[in-house]
């Protein structure tokens, strides 16, 4: 739950009377943040809410040929390499 401060007018009632223009405008970055999935053209967007960290060895080779790669389609490492388990998942599974 927010803290209820002054700087957070979403959060007090006595903020959103002084501040209705900080508070609107707190309320829809709040609902933006929480509304998933978001669609952005070409980024994976997770339909569960919750990720689990995993921390990966790899040779630096394999590292700079997925960071090219993910480069070269404009995503995030992170999102390149979570197509290129979930297609070779579907892959195996056919």
């Amino acid at each position: 739950m927010a803290r209820r401060t002054l700087t957070n007018p979403a959060s007090n009632a006595a903020a959103e009377m002084f501040f209705p223009e900080a508070a609107a405008a707190a309320k829809r970055k709040r609902r933006s943040t929480l509304d998933l999935p978001e669609t952005k053209v070409g980024k994976f967007e997770p339909a569960e809410t919750k990720s689990r960290r995993v921390q990966l060895l790899m040779q630096p080779s394999l590292h700079e040929r997925l960071k090219a790669a993910a480069t070269a389609q404009g995503t995030s490492f992170n999102d390149y390499v979570h197509k290129v388990l979930e297609k070779s998942l579907e892959n195996n599974e056919e």
